[in-house]
C-alpha cells in the first residue's frame, strides 16, 4: 500500500514539474509577443484584451526602446499665493 502512495506522490510531482516548465515557457512566449506588439504600434488596451491581462500588466512589459504613449504634457502650472504685505 505504501508503495502505491509513493508512486502516486512521484507521479504528481513529475506532472507538476512538467506543468511548471510549460507555464514558464508560455510566460516567455507571452512576454515576447507583448513586446513585439508594442514595437508594432498596437495599443496597450488592445494588447490587454487579446492576452486577457490588465493594461497595467501590459504597460509593465513595455520594452525600453518603445516610448510611452503619454509623457505628461500640458501640465498646469502650480498656483502660488503671494505673501500678504502688511
Amino acid at each position: 500500500m505504501t508503495d502505491e502512495i509513493r508512486a502516486e506522490l512521484d507521479a504528481v510531482a513529475a506532472a507538476r514539474r512538467r506543468l511548471n516548465k510549460q507555464a514558464a515557457h508560455l510566460d516567455q512566449r507571452e512576454r515576447a509577443a507583448i513586446e513585439a506588439a508594442w514595437r508594432g504600434n498596437v495599443t496597450p488596451t488592445e494588447i490587454a484584451m487579446r492576452v486577457g491581462r490588465s493594461t497595467a500588466h501590459v504597460r509593465n512589459l513595455r520594452p525600453d526602446d518603445v516610448p510611452p504613449a503619454r509623457k505628461g504634457g500640458f501640465a498646469s502650472p502650480k498656483v502660488q499665493r503671494q505673501a500678504e504685505q502688511t
